[in-house]
């Protein structure tokens, strides 16, 4: 992918249906298992049910971070 290949959502995780985090997660899996590069990385903060509730949809999904202040924080950081 031209000029990187990491994707960026930012939102506040409250939001996460709007912003269809389950349909962002099953898309993600689908490049993971075809071998694709890809990342998305997720900016936001959320009360702990908010961030439980997104943990849950992300799982162990390895071509996507959480990122933000609190208990997301530190759970796949940003690549440099």
């Amino acid at each position: 992918m031209p000029g990187g290949d990491t994707l960026i959502s930012v939102f506040h995780l409250r939001n996460y249906k709007t912003k269809n985090l389950a349909g962002l997660t099953r898309a993600m899996r689908a490049l993971a298992a075809g071998g694709e590069g890809t990342m998305l990385q997720i900016i936001g903060v959320g009360s702990p049910s908010d961030i439980a509730a997104c943990q849950a949809l992300v799982g162990t999904a390895p071509n996507i971070g959480l990122a933000g202040p609190g208990p997301a924080a530190g759970k796949k950081p940003l690549r440099s």
